[in-house]
């Protein structure tokens, strides 16, 4: 009676991959998914850990030009992970590197490229130059209704940049790897028929 090699198969398969991803595991447990947006005139940056909480009040915000290191300004993040700053002027070359650490070695960034911030900058001025025309009146009217539709538009902005944010879960390695695996034991039957 012949010896299966299925079994054989599936640890030479499974145990380089265990030994490969083994050690990573813990580290994604100290990663932070730092999100950042633009809403109205300012950057919203949202951190949280792997679980969707919200990394804890007075994380450091670090917020660096893309381009050289330059730290532009630094700040805390507030009781829901988040904080908030102004659009900077920047060079049209330049963009922004948004780090934050939790202590602890939780570290996380979020990068919005010279194209993200040439359009913020442009939306901006054409909201300026068209404010600079209306009557003070208008102007007040103009703001609360630009402050109101960014209040109601923040969420939608805020799933778009954690949709387009996300990477693998750790429900799709594992997936790929029952993946390999099956097709690993498909082929070692295929070969054992033979």
């Amino acid at each position: 009676m012949k010896k299966s090699l299925f079994p054989i198969v599936i640890l030479r398969t499974l145990l380089p991959v265990l030994l490969i991803l083994g050690p990573a595991l813990p580290a994604l447990a100290h990663r932070i998914q730092v999100l950042a947006y633009p809403s109205g005139g300012e950057i919203i940056v949202e951190a949280t850990l792997g679980n969707e909480q919200p990394v804890t009040r007075g994380s450091e915000v670090t917020v660096t030009k893309s381009v050289n290191g330059d730290v532009l300004l630094r700040g805390e993040t507030d009781m829901q992970g988040r904080f908030t700053f102004p659009i900077p002027e920047l060079s049209p070359d330049t963009g922004l590197l948004i780090s934050v650490n939790s202590g602890m070695g939780h570290l996380g960034s979020s990068t919005l490229t010279p194209e993200e911030l040439v359009k913020l900058s442009e939306t901006r001025e054409a909201e300026e130059s068209k404010a600079s025309s209306l009557s003070p009146e208008e102007q007040r009217l103009s703001e609360l209704i630009s402050r109101a539709v960014a209040r109601e538009v923040e969420p939608l902005k805020h799933m778009l940049a954690k949709k387009m944010d996300s990477g693998p879960s750790m429900r799709d390695i594992i997936g790929g790897i029952g993946w390999l695996v099956g097709i690993g034991g498909l082929l070692a039957a295929l070969k054992k028929k033979r």
